[in-house]
């Protein structure tokens, strides 16, 4: 996980039915997720249908992911 014009940072999964939720209490806005990066990554993600494991990745977070509390109007 990474915040705007920063280094990425170590980041803690849970998986729910078919999502995977990130955190890091470091980190308020990331703005990209990267998986299995390193000299030598470690495969941890295997899809459901087939166990093959997921290949690394590096992917842009859009905004309307990251869920804020609803404003309630008065």
């Amino acid at each position: 996980m990474a915040p705007a014009k920063q280094k990425a940072r170590w980041a803690s999964a849970k998986i729910k039915t078919d999502k995977v939720f990130l955190s890091n209490s470091q980190i308020k806005k990331p703005v990209e997720i990267w998986y299995g990066w390193g000299d030598i990554p470690t495969a941890t993600l295997f899809s459901k249908k087939n166990w093959i494991p997921v290949p690394t990745f590096r992917a842009p977070i859009p905004g309307n992911i990251i869920k804020k509390k609803p404003v309630k109007k008065k």
